[in-house]
């Protein structure tokens, strides 16, 4: 597993004064988790956004503190941007214990293209883009990969059921929960839609002979009484 590490330092600064920090190229974040209490920290912004784009939410990441011998192996919990420019602007990091599970979402990622897609005859639907997993730190996986080119027809779907993960992985998401399935192109739809509404109005009709012949049974019925 490729092993990803991170350099920080203490933070003194606390609060609104973090801007400071911010102007000096760092991001505020904390680490925290059971067995220790919350540490304030500061790191490159541009380091730091290095080490997010590769482990993602579920890869490791070993954070070394600045003048402390023992590292922190942590994951990348909750990141904060600011909402205009988009800038990193904090970060928790979770410190794990590697004997003990953690639950966490994973994303799931579409590859492929069915060849009634391909011709423009369906469109496919995503219902889930993730799952919910639970995992020891270093069983945890950093996405899963769906090849949905062999679906063929429309309806045809892939559930959470379908998914062959490690067996130290335990999908927490219901099984029944659809993730992806094949269905109408718009024109497609409209074409569908007509032939059910002629079916409906086709079982509706009554026959023109019937019609006739009901009041002449109606008046032998009269007539019996």
């Amino acid at each position: 597993m490729e092993q990803i590490e991170l350099r920080a330092e203490k933070r003194d600064i606390l609060g609104k004064k973090v801007k400071r920090i911010r102007k000096q190229g760092l991001v505020p974040g904390i680490i925290y988790g059971p067995q220790i209490d919350p540490i304030p920290i500061q790191v490159d912004s541009y380091e730091l956004l290095n080490v997010l784009r590769r482990a993602g939410a579920n890869r490791l990441i070993t954070l070394k503190i600045k003048g402390e011998r023992k590292p922190h192996l942590t994951l990348a919990r909750t990141v904060q941007r600011d909402v205009i420019t988009r800038n990193l602007i904090h970060v928790d990091f979770q410190e794990v214990v590697l004997t003990e599970t953690i639950t966490t979402q994973v994303p799931i990622h579409l590859e492929g293209t069915p060849d009634i897609v391909e011709r423009g005859e369906a469109i496919i639907n995503q219902a889930l883009d993730s799952i919910e997993i639970e995992a020891l730190p270093t069983d945890l996986i950093p996405a899963i990969t769906i090849d949905i080119s062999g679906l063929e027809e429309i309806d045809d779907a892939v559930f959470v059921r379908d998914l062959e993960l490690p067996e130290q992985v335990t999908i927490l998401t219901d099984p029944d929960e659809m993730i992806v399935r094949i269905g109408y192109a718009e024109m497609e739809r409209e074409e569908a839609e007509e032939e059910i509404a002629e079916e409906e109005v086709e079982v509706e009709v009554v026959p023109e002979e019937a019609a006739v012949e009901a009041p002449e049974e109606a008046k032998e019925t009269e007539d019996s009484e």
